[in-house]
């Protein structure tokens, strides 16, 4: 009877053990398994409600014009006088200019551009009636310009334009002539200097051709080529001109 009571007991805990141990084997496996389902078959995005795009791209670089854009410059330029009046008193130009424009259609563009435009001195010596004499002279401006500029459609970041600009121009003109002759103060014979100066407004038309690049959406190079009628008189040129070779760049500081 003792040795029945002994194995019975013994069965018991060898069937208890066992279940235990395939009970826990199948909550492992479960456990095991539902993490493999997790993360093998991507449950997790379904489970947050992700909604991620099949493909992520990068938009191109550059820019666009659009109406209500407005932005901000500066430019340098190169400037040839033209007219043997004008390049006798003026070498060629170098300046710097500010501007701002603004898109008020998709291909028309306002502008303004302010400037500061400083021409070579130029310098003559000779001698006339036996006598030597020189002549220096300097010619600066302040061109003033408003413009109306046609923006020709591309599907790029180079945006060609051409324009008609009104312009007022502040010139500055002076002179130093030396020569020999009567020095009214000393009562002797001896170099004669005279010094003098002018300075006007006058009007002229700005014909424009260019090109805005964008490097990025709100930066862009800027080129253009400026050929300036001026309607003064100087040296018997009946009217003033030049041809200027712009460079720059702009950004865009704001928009609708």
């Amino acid at each position: 009877m003792r040795q029945l009571f002994i194995v019975t007991i013994a069965l018991f805990l060898s069937f208890s053990f066992v279940a235990n141990a395939h009970m826990s084997l199948k909550l492992s496996n479960r456990y095991s398994q539902e993490q493999t389902l997790t993360l093998g078959n991507h449950n997790l995005e379904s489970n947050l409600k992700l909604e991620l795009p099949a493909r992520i791209t990068t938009p191109p670089p550059g820019g666009e014009f659009y109406k209500g854009l407005f932005f901000i410059g500066a430019l340098i330029d190169m400037t040839l006088p033209f007219g043997d009046g004008f390049k006798h008193v003026a070498g060629t130009g170098f300046s710097g200019h500010a501007f701002a424009g603004y898109v008020i259609a998709k291909s028309i563009l306002l502008g303004l551009q302010v400037g500061y435009v400083k021409y070579a001195d130029q310098t003559e010596e000779g001698t006339e009636f036996g006598e030597n004499y020189k002549y220096e002279d300097s010619f600066s401006q302040i061109p003033i310009l408003f413009g109306v500029y046609y923006l020709i459609a591309t599907n790029s970041g180079f945006k060609p334009y051409i324009g008609l600009a009104l312009g007022i121009f502040l010139s500055t003109y002076s002179y130093t002539w030396t020569y020999p002759g009567f020095d009214p103060v000393t009562f002797q014979t001896g170099t004669v200097t005279q010094t003098g100066d002018d300075t006007n407004t006058k009007f002229g038309i700005v014909p424009t051709a260019g090109f805005y690049y964008f490097l990025a959406a709100t930066t862009m190079i800027h080129v253009a080529v400026q050929y300036s009628l001026i309607f003064q008189e100087l040296e018997g040129s009946s009217n003033l001109s030049s041809l200027a070779f712009l460079a720059g760049v702009a950004f865009a500081v704001g928009g609708n």
